[in-house]
């Protein structure tokens, strides 16, 4: 498996622009989890997405509502890994 050299802040990056419904190019968010990244720390936390994001993949044995309320958690957890994210990108640069 390849893996990324991708800075945590790009890596939030992507997160954001998954969660949000931006413009995002169509294998953007696939290679981010099926690459992973060089720094384990990073890598760990890709993982940790990619589990969350299972939550948006079709269902046809859970009620819409149900689907929802576990979509809007996943959200919420993926942008709690951006913050987390962003904070590693901080220190890392000594901000």
């Amino acid at each position: 498996m390849a893996t990324s050299d991708k800075t945590a802040g790009e890596i939030a990056d992507v997160i954001d622009r998954y969660v949000s419904n931006s413009p995002i190019n169509p294998f953007e968010w696939g290679d981010l989890v099926d690459c992973g990244a060089r720094d384990p720390e990073l890598s760990a936390i890709i993982r940790q997405c990619e589990i969350i994001g299972a939550a948006f993949e079709p269902d046809p044995n859970v009620e819409l509502f149900v689907k929802r309320e576990r979509e809007l958690r996943a959200i919420e957890k993926l942008k709690a890994c951006a913050a987390q994210l962003r904070e590693m990108e901080k220190k890392k640069l000594g901000e």
